[in-house]
């Protein structure tokens, strides 16, 4: 500091410098100076200038590079690399971690964006460039998820984020943002297979249930057709019945089509008329009703439930047989 008031007293130019002052209580502040040599009348040196503090503005930097630090540290353990593209002449600047992935030296400078898509693979890298000149042209953000072929072969999954945003200087810059999500599509890929295969296997599970019943029902007629005696020719009758009507309950589930919600209200239609034809020879009628289960035991301070709701959220179907029901 010293060296710098020398050079400024015998050039006589404006000196501006920033040094810490320590005060009588001990707190340290940060002083910047600004001040100009003249020599006076006299032949003495004066210094002309004023003091301003700026330790509020050192502290506001510290604080900008300590978060700087942790975010840039936490984006390297976290894997997650940079980019800025200059959207007019198409130039990319990566971060280390970017360059990495892409195979690219860590330094590397700014580059035209092909430099980067040739380590794309050829099947996504048309839809990348794409989507990034969209973006620019849209002046809305982008995101990416392609592959990369980097030269030892090896096929990497990467997801990309980017959006136009503008610097403190004015100049326009596309700020983004990338990932590697290999990992992550490879257990994507192994849940689509096991959900595939497990598709198929409830399909042929499904046709063979129903072959078996159809097969059921066909042996219990065409033996109901060859028994003489009434007696068990009816018992053979409502065998056939009663498998029919677990056939009809298998179809009437849904498993053909794709798994989802079932009409439960119009199944139980439907089976109950099946149980009424089943059992109208003995005179007895099935019909579908309503029971509300008992609610629950209020608990200590809390208010009693009120019935009627808790009548209609616990229904209960059930089939009667007593009293002709």
């Amino acid at each position: 500091m010293m060296a710098r008031y020398g050079d400024a007293a015998a050039s006589l130019s404006t000196l501006d410098i920033e040094g810490r002052v320590l005060g009588p209580d001990g707190e340290v502040r940060w002083v910047r100076s600004i001040s100009r040599p003249h020599w006076r009348d006299d032949g003495a040196l004066i210094w002309d200038g004023v003091l301003i503090d700026v330790t509020e503005q050192h502290l506001r930097e510290s604080e900008r590079e300590r978060a700087a630090a942790m975010l840039r540290m936490g984006m390297e353990v976290a894997g997650i690399g940079t980019w800025e593209l200059d959207p007019e002449e198409l130039r990319l600047i990566g971060s280390e971690v970017t360059n990495a992935l892409f195979g690219l030296p860590s330094d590397a400078g700014p580059l035209p964006i092909e430099g980067y898509l040739e380590r794309v693979h050829p099947e996504d890298a048309a839809q990348v460039r794409r989507n990034i000149t969209d973006a620019i042209g849209s002046r809305t953000g982008v995101r990416n998820e392609y592959r990369l072929r980097p030269p030892d072969g090896t096929v990497r999954w990467i997801a990309s984020r980017g959006a136009l945003a503008q610097l403190a200087d004015g100049v326009e810059r596309m700020i983004g943002a990338l990932a590697e999500v290999t990992e992550r599509r490879r257990r994507e890929d192994e849940r689509e297979a096991a959900l595939a295969q497990q598709q198929v296997l409830l399909r042929e599970l499904n046709h063979r249930i129903k072959n078996n019943l159809q097969m059921i029902t066909s042996v219990l007629r065409l033996q109901a057709g060859r028994v003489r005696d009434p007696e068990a020719a009816q018992l053979f009758g409502r065998s056939v019945e009663r498998v029919q009507a677990i056939s009809d309950l298998h179809a009437q589930l849904g498993v053909d089509g794709d798994l989802g919600p079932i009409d439960f209200g119009a199944h139980l239609r439907a089976f109950c008329a099946k149980v009424e034809v089943a059992l109208r020879r003995d005179a007895h009628r099935a019909c579908l009703r309503d029971r509300a289960l008992p609610p629950p035991a209020p608990r200590r301070g809390a208010a009693r439930p009120d019935r009627e709701r808790a009548r209609r959220q616990c229904p209960q179907a059930c089939i009667s047989r007593r009293r002709g029901r």
